[in-house]
Formats: structure tokens, C-alpha cells, sequence
């Protein structure tokens, strides 16, 4: 319904544009009605702009439009043990239709790609086992396609998205939020690696039990373990992510595990180890404003300096960066006080840094408490130059 052509609810398929010359490109497109009519759009992109010898570049010809209601399909994607076990059946609206076929692809949200598992012209199998992977979430489309004299219409995709549970899940970072492949993740004697984009999931040896988790990978330092972990069933997922800490990383005492040494704290507040919510290890530090935390450390030779660090809590607060050449600062919005957060603020050198740096964090209010876990500082995100190369126009 609708008259008009640029109202966002007007849906274009652009994916079957011809702009081949002189040939006749068959468009399709299917919609679900939102009123009692329909109002169809044809959009017609006439690029060429030297028609005086060939008027035929700018005419654009339409013929045989029709409109039919779409086949449907009914999608099933049950998961059974480690797989899923996907199933679908379709039928066209009408009988004077037949079933032309039904196109099938799933999706890993690990890596965002879709994959075929049959196309609409390939013979209709009903039914496709798919091997998965525990703590991976899929999902999978279905497409039906009808058929009439020399004509195919499709149907509406149909999605569903189905978690392979009885794992810890998440992401493997760095410092800077960067996803890290290659790294490895164990729980006693369970291990897997992360893959590309840092994603990775691993199924525990048993349900029901604690676990303590580690990660290790090349080039990084290691976090204290998470301990006391536990996915309570094989269709659970416990989501736990990790941020792995600089090779150069100069922060001391960064998880607070035992004090507070090497900060200073000035202001009527507190500072205080907290061993009831930790991120990693047993302890993090309990900030009640108004207070700062500071640390003066000596860097070498690094790239884009980052502070790095996870919280939580109820407040916002300010956290600074301050070198002999640069300052940075931000504001930390306030989150759950059941929710770690990591964050990250870089120095924004674009060359390598030596010299001293404080790290600052300051907390005015005093309406909630905010926590603080890996603290870390070391290189950052690299900035890569690319040539530009001019080529001048022929003599």
C-alpha cells in the first residue's frame, strides 16, 4: 500500500539488476502484504548521457509483469547432540503451480558467511544433517520457488537461529577490542582454539561443574585465570570473554589481587580490594567517590600507547592518559553493577613513545560503588600508511 516510491517500508530488489544492454533480465521480488493492496515500483536508471545516434540507449521496456501469492516453506532446525538436524517442507499457493525447488543456506555467526546447501533448480532433499559446533549460534534460510509455464516465482525466506549450547562462549581480544585467532583456551584438560575473528567455544568435560578458564597466545600476555565457572546443562551457554594484556604491558599490580600497591589515591573516598565480584583471579579494586587513582609509569618504545581495563558499577567516571607530549581523557558511561565492561583509551601517537605516563582514574560521586579489574597499558592499535600512487595522463 502506499504511493510512495522512497518511503523506507518500500522494499527493491536490487540483487537482480541486469544492466546488460538489449537483453531481457527476468526481476523477481516477494513482499507480505500490510494492507489490502499492494502498490509495485519499477525504478529505471537511464546512465547514458550521448543518445543523439542511438535513441534506443535511453528507452527502457517492461513486459509480462505478473503477480502471484508465494509458495511457502516450513522450517524445522532442532539441534541434536553436537549437530542440527534441519528439515523443511514447501508447496506452492496455488495448483495450477508447481514446486520448483527451495533454496537452503545457513550461516555461522562466528564468521557471518553464508553457505549453500542446495540451490532452487537442485533436487528438493527435505532434510540435511548439518555438523556444529558447540557454543556457536547458525542460522538457516529457506526459500521456496514456484513454477509456471516458463516462469519461477520465489517465496519469502524463512529464518531460524539455533544455539548449540553446553559451552563457555565468547570472544578472544586485546587490548584495544580486537579479536584475536589462534589463541588457546582451556578448562581442565578442555581445550580449543579461537578462531579468526576470536570466537570460540569450548564444551566443559562435565555439566554441572566449577571450572577455571586460562587463555594464552603469541605476541600477548596472559590474564589471570576465571575461576569458578560452571555451564549447568548441555543446552546452557556461558558466555565468558577475554582480554588478553600487551607484551610490554607496565601497569603494576593491575588486578589487585592482594592491595593496592603502586597507586596513589588521593580524596575523601576509598579504595579498597573487593574479592565478591571479581573479573579474573579473586580480587578486583572497590572505587567510593570522590577519589583518584593514579600510577606513574616509564614506557619504551611503544606503539600508540592504550590503557586498557574492565569495570562495572553505577557511576560514570573520568579516566586520563597524560604523557610528556600528549593528554587524553574521557568519560566512562556508568553500566549494570552486575555487568563487566571492557574499555579502552589510547594515547593517539602515531609514532613510537618513550617516556613517562600517568594513568588516571577519578570517580566524583558517591551514590554507588564502581570496580575496576585488568588494568593493563602496552602498544596499541597500529596505524598503517598506504602509498597513493598518481598516474599522470599520456603526453
Amino acid at each position: 500500500g502506499g504511493t510512495d516510491p522512497i518511503a523506507s517500508a518500500v522494499i527493491w530488489d536490487w540483487d537482480n539488476c541486469d544492466t546488460t544492454d538489449k537483453t531481457w533480465p527476468y526481476l523477481d521480488i516477494a513482499a507480505t502484504a500490510q494492507a489490502t493492496t499492494m502498490t509495485l515500483f519499477v525504478r529505471i536508471q537511464s546512465p547514458e548521457n550521448n543518445s543523439f545516434n542511438h535513441t534506443d540507449l535511453n528507452y527502457v521496456f517492461i513486459d509480462d509483469g505478473r503477480m502471484a501469492l508465494a509458495p511457502t516453506v516450513v522450517l524445522s532446525v532442532p539441534v541434536v547432540n553436537d549437530g542440527i538436524d534441519l528439515q523443511w517442507s514447501a508447496a506452492p499457493d496455488h495448483p495450477d503451480w508447481s514446486l520448483l525447488g527451495v533454496e537452503v543456506k545457513y550461516k555461522d555467526h562466528a564468521d557471518g558467511i553464508w553457505h549453500t546447501i542446495q540451490e532452487k533448480m537442485d533436487p528438493d532433499a527435505g532434510s540435511k544433517p548439518l555438523s556444529a559446533k558447540p557454543g556457536h549460534t547458525y542460522t538457516v534460510r529457506a526459500r521456496p520457488w514456484q513454477a509456471k509455464g516458463g516462469y519461477d516465482l520465489p517465496g519469502l525466506w524463512v529464518e531460524k537461529s539455533v544455539t548449540v549450547g553446553g559451552a563457555f562462549n565468547g570472544y578472544v581480544r586485546n587490548n584495544f577490542g580486537v579479536g584475536v585467532g589462534g589463541a588457546s583456551i582451556s578448562a581442565a584438560g578442555s581445550n580449543t582454539t579461537s578462531e579468526g575473528g576470536g570466537f570460540y567455544g569450548l564444551k566443559p568435560p562435565s555439566y554441572g561443574q566449577p571450572y577455571t578458564l586460562t587463555v594464552s597466545s603469541s605476541g600477548y600476555l596472559s590474564p589471570l585465570p576465571i575461576i569458578s565457572q560452571t555451564v549447568v546443562s548441555e543446552t546452557s551457554i556461558t558466555p565468558i570473554t577475554f582480554t588478553l594484556k600487551p607484551a610490554n604491558d607496565v601497569i603494576t599490580n593491575g588486578d589487585f589481587e592482594i592491595d593496592t600497591s603502586g597507586w596513589l589515591t588521593a580524596g575523601t573516598g576509598s579504595a579498597a580490594v573487593f574479592s565478591g565480584g571479581h573479573r579474573s583471579g579473586y580480587a578486583s579494586l572497590a572505587l567510593s567517590g570522590p577519589i583518584t587513582l593514579t600510577q606513574n609509569v616509564v614506557i619504551s618504545d611503544a606503539y600508540n600507547p592504550t590503557l586498557s581495563f574492565w569495570r562495572k558499577g553505577g557511576d560514570s567516571f573520568q579516566v586520563s592518559l597524560e604523557g610528556s607530549t600528549a593528554l587524553v581523557s574521557t568519560t566512562v558511561a556508568a553500566v549494570p553493577p552486575d555487568q563487566w565492561q571492557h574499555a579502552w583509551l589510547p594515547l593517539g601517537q602515531a609514532d613510537l613513545y618513550t617516556g613517562t605516563l600517568s594513568v588516571g582514574f577519578h570517580l566524583a560521586g558517591s551514590t554507588s560503588q564502581v570496580f575496576l579489574d585488568e588494568i593493563s597499558l602496552g602498544d596499541g592499535p597500529y596505524t598503517i600508511f598506504l602509498p597513493i600512487i598518481i598516474r599522470s595522463a599520456a603526453p
